[in-house]
C-alpha cells in the first residue's frame, strides 16, 4: 500500500529539493529523518514537515506501524514561475524568475533492512 502526501507551491527552485529527496528514498522513515535533520540545506526542513505529515497520514488514516514504514519514492515537480523585474543599467529592465516547487513523498509498508 502507498500512502503519498504532496505540497504544492513552495517558493524554492526544484534542482535544489531534488538533490535532498534523493538521500532519503529507499530509507525507513527514523533513518531519512535523522539524515534530514543534519543536512545544512534550507530544503531539508521542508522535506521533514512533508514526511512527518505522511507518516502522520500513514499511521491515523491507514493504522500502520511507523517502524515498519520505508520512503519508497520522492518526486519533484516544477510549479508555476513568478515573474519579476529589476532595474539595470541604461534604463532597462533585468527578468528574474522566482520558481516554485511540488514535492511528493510517497511511503509503504516493508521491512527495514
Amino acid at each position: 500500500m502507498q500512502i503519498t502526501t504532496t505540497i504544492k507551491y513552495i517558493r524554492i527552485n526544484p534542482r535544489k529539493v531534488h538533490r535532498v529527496v534523493r538521500e532519503i528514498v529507499g530509507k525507513p522513515v527514523s533513518e531519512a529523518l535523522n539524515i534530514l535533520n543534519f543536512l545544512p540545506q534550507h530544503s531539508a526542513a521542508i522535506l521533514v514537515k512533508v514526511l512527518k505529515s505522511a507518516i502522520a497520514n500513514a499511521v491515523h488514516n491507514f493504522k500502520l506501524s511507523e517502524k515498519m514504514l520505508i520512503v519508497s519514492e520522492g518526486h519533484v515537480g516544477q510549479a508555476a514561475i513568478m515573474k519579476r523585474f529589476t532595474p539595470m543599467a541604461k534604463g532597462r529592465a533585468g527578468a528574474i524568475q522566482k520558481k516554485l516547487s511540488h514535492i511528493t513523498i510517497s511511503l509503504k509498508e516493508g521491512r527495514p533492512k
